[in-house]
């Protein structure tokens, strides 16, 4: 092979795109042996969006339709801008009242509003904690977690329930079964 063919080679391979220079795949290390071809795709760095939550169309539509007041839009609002990882959400009212310019009695009554709307799933010492309804924030499997927690509360506060109106009914049968008798 001559120079000069050698040169044009060379030129040929520098103008091809580097993906089609490049031999890209899985290789044996024991043998050497080229497994699986394939090309360089580039994956761009995972972005940390600060201040994002994920929402809920159809909770938006039941908030839409609660009949909620703009006051209760407004401190809900503020709260969501104020919501921590796992949908806690802890602001004192007066808080919010001086950081919306509002009385300490409007924003009560729109906490109230937002209680009766579903707004909140939980509630602790000073903590609220937003419907998984209505958004999230957080790791989505601590999501389904958070789910399944509410939904076993939510059925173990419908069978404690049921079985203390079960327990009013059988108390009432002695008298019931005593008014039938003397009839």
């Amino acid at each position: 092979m001559d120079e000069g063919q050698g040169q044009g080679q060379a030129k040929q391979r520098s103008r091809q795109p580097a993906s089609a220079a490049a031999r890209v795949g899985l290789f044996d290390t024991e043998t050497g042996e080229m497994l699986d071809k394939g090309r360089l795709i580039y994956v761009p760095p995972k972005m940390r969006i600060k201040g994002f939550f994920m929402a809920n169309q159809m909770g938006f539509e039941k908030l839409a339709k609660s009949g909620l007041t703009c006051e209760g839009f407004r401190v809900l609002m503020f709260m969501l801008s104020r919501m921590d990882y796992e949908n806690a959400i802890s602001i004192s009212q007066k808080e919010i009242g001086e950081a919306l310019g509002m009385h300490k009695q409007n924003v009560s009554r729109a906490v109230k509003a937002l209680r009766t709307a579903g707004v909140f799933d939980v509630e602790a010492a000073h903590v609220v904690y937003l419907a998984t309804d209505l958004g999230w924030k957080g790791k989505v499997r601590n999501l389904h977690q958070r789910e399944k927690e509410v939904s076993d509360e939510h059925w173990k506060r419908e069978a404690q329930a049921a079985g203390e109106a079960m327990d009013a009914r059988i108390d009432a049968l002695p008298t019931l079964c005593a008014d039938a008798a003397s009839v």
